[in-house]
């Protein structure tokens, strides 16, 4: 996890929700431009390929008829001549529903509507590019008066498409425009049916690239998180290392020196009871010596030896050094336990101060008495033993990541217990969770995988 200590910013940053919120967005919002484009290009391409097959249509007729020259003329009444068939084979083509034929000085010569015949129409840019040798396809919609003829377009709201098909002589001269009025019912369903396959083809592609993306950028969160918390474990180590070293330099002299005049002090005559705090005070100074080098052994975690080991055993050897302390603070301990479970392979010494630091932090959330539990369990299908340590304290807190070292909510302390005591687990192959209990209390959970 990328914290704001070691990333600058003010809070932790995550990759992955950002992903998924910017990169929806983003991938299927460029899906769905891409389809949008794509769409507008293939209806351009079906229309202007009907246009296309309409005008060799077209074109062969006028050729068969030999009709080039009659537009070339000019003269309106010569659709009541030779060319009155041809004009009227061309406007009973297929889906056409109205036909204008225009000479080269934009009179209509004729029309599948009288009243046109003869007529001009005025500012027609689309006439205009016809009559320079462009087809052109345009799309309407009968009601909607874009031109001056749309106004007589008959029949209730629908679309349209208009063509205005060029008619050359063999010379490549354009003597003359066909302007057919078609219902575009055939073209539209060809032009859906492709847009609906645009459009679910992109947006599957544009989800399926999201999704591949999307585990790529969590896998590589994932590896992120952990090597930044692994660095961040060994700069913590080092630091934990030194600073121990330090402290463990400082306390052996006067240690040994307070075991020594204990010692001294037990060979002279003295009461029972002064005999006793005597012996006492060499018990823990022993006890002061052995923990201070089982931390600067467990610091060396490539140092430590593995053997194999009963988890009820340690717990039971680690609750020992406890008990007096949780009887002060009227701490209940209660044990739950199968009655047999795997053995674990892993070293006793660092994984009883792992235990012993658990128990530590749990009594030191129940200054006012409350309730201990360890449970242990085996998880076959795992092939894993665990260990949960739960108490009624005030429980984690929910703004700080328990296991940074050197951070800690308490009045005293370095905060470094939790972070080595997860760095000793996962040594051993296991993992340490600590989460909010159903009391409100912590409960944390040791995962230690078992010798085959």
């Amino acid at each position: 996890m990328v914290w704001s200590r070691l990333s600058g910013t003010a809070g932790p940053f995550r990759l992955t929700r950002w992903f998924f919120i910017l990169g929806f967005f983003a991938i299927i919002g460029s899906s769905a431009v891409s389809a949008w484009l794509l769409s507008a290009f293939l209806k351009a391409t079906w229309l202007h390929q009907d246009a296309l097959i309409t005008q060799q249509f077209v074109t062969s007729i006028v050729r068969a008829r030999q009709a080039e020259q009659h537009f070339a003329a000019g003269d309106p009444n010569i659709a009541e001549g030779a060319l009155e068939g041809l004009f009227a084979e061309i406007a009973l083509a297929p889906h056409v529903f109205r036909a204008n034929f225009f000479g080269l000085n934009s009179v209509v010569l004729w029309s599948s509507d009288d009243v046109f015949i003869g007529s001009t129409f005025e500012s027609n840019p689309d006439l205009e590019r016809a009559l320079e040798g462009h087809l052109v396809v345009e799309e309407g919609v009968i009601g909607e008066v874009r031109k001056a003829e749309h106004a007589f377009l008959p029949g209730p709201t629908q679309p349209f498409i208009e063509y205005y098909i060029p008619i050359s002589l063999e010379s490549g001269e354009t003597v003359g425009v066909i302007e057919l009025y078609r219902s575009p019912e055939p073209v539209l369903q060809a032009i859906e049916h492709s847009r609906s396959l645009v459009w679910t083809s992109a947006l599957i592609a544009g989800l399926v690239i999201y999704l591949l993306l999307g585990w790529l950028v969590r896998r590589a969160d994932i590896i992120i998180r952990n090597q930044t918390r692994e660095l961040s474990d060994n700069q913590a180590m080092a630091a934990i290392g030194e600073v121990s070293s330090a402290v463990a330099h400082g306390l052996r002299n006067p240690l040994a020196s307070i075991r020594t005049s204990a010692e001294l002090a037990l060979e002279s005559e003295l009461p029972n009871d002064t005999r006793a705090v005597f012996r006492n005070i060499v018990g823990l100074s022993d006890r002061l010596e052995n923990w201070i080098r089982d931390l600067l052994n467990s610091l060396r975690l490539d140092w430590l030896e593995y053997e194999l080991c009963d988890v009820r055993h340690l717990v039971r050897d680690t609750l020992v050094d406890y008990e007096q302390e949780a009887r002060r603070q009227s701490v209940e301990i209660a044990i739950d336990q199968p009655g047999e479970l795997p053995l674990v392979r892993g070293n006793t010494i660092a994984l009883r101060q792992v235990i012993g630091c658990l128990v530590a932090n749990a009594l030191e959330a129940m200054i006012d008495g409350g309730r201990l539990q360890i449970a242990m369990s085996s998880q076959p299908a795992a092939k894993r033993v665990a260990i949960a340590v739960s108490d009624t304290g005030d429980g984690p807190a929910a703004d700080r990541d328990p296991f940074d070292a050197f951070v800690t909510t308490k009045g005293s302390g370095l905060g470094v217990g939790l972070a080595l005591a997860r760095r000793i687990v996962e040594r051993h192959g296991g993992s340490l969770d600590l989460s909010r209990s159903a009391a409100s209390g912590a409960v944390a959970t040791i995962l230690l995988p078992v010798e085959e």
